[in-house]
């Protein structure tokens, strides 16, 4: 696959836009995961990965067998997790975003940094069953 070959740098991608800007409660940090499921959609309709499957996969429950579904599910729980975290904040996408100040800024609950662990256990569990279908290839 081509987007996953450095997953760690696509996570902190994740952080930085969620860091980065909040439109009321859309975070930037949101359309990293959104990007990824159109790419590994389109790579998956195409067969366009590194290693291409035998034969193009059919729409089907088989899909669940593969590491990018999980390593999607991973991004998106850490979207969500790091939702709360922007410096900057702004009303809709047209206007100027102004700075949150520090002691306005929410930090994160342990609930949050528990969704932060289990997404980075996904990220490495969808890792070794990439690297296992690999060495099986």
């Amino acid at each position: 696959m081509l987007y996953p070959q450095i997953p760690h740098v696509g996570f902190l991608a994740i952080i930085l836009g969620n860091y980065i800007l909040r439109v009321r409660s859309i975070s930037f940090g949101y359309f990293i995961p959104l990007a990824w499921m159109i790419m590994y959609g389109m790579f998956l309709g195409t067969n366009s990965f590194s290693l291409p499957l035998a034969k193009p996969m059919a729409p089907t429950f088989a899909v669940f067998g593969r590491s990018g579904l999980y390593e999607m599910a991973a991004a998106v729980l850490l979207a969500v997790a790091t939702n709360s975290i922007s410096a900057n904040r702004s009303e809709t996408f047209r206007s100027s975003s102004t700075r949150v100040p520090k002691q306005e800024r929410n930090s994160l609950k342990p609930e949050q940094w528990i969704a932060v662990a289990v997404s980075i256990l996904i990220l490495a569990a969808a890792a070794l069953r990439e690297a296992y279908m690999v060495m099986q290839a």
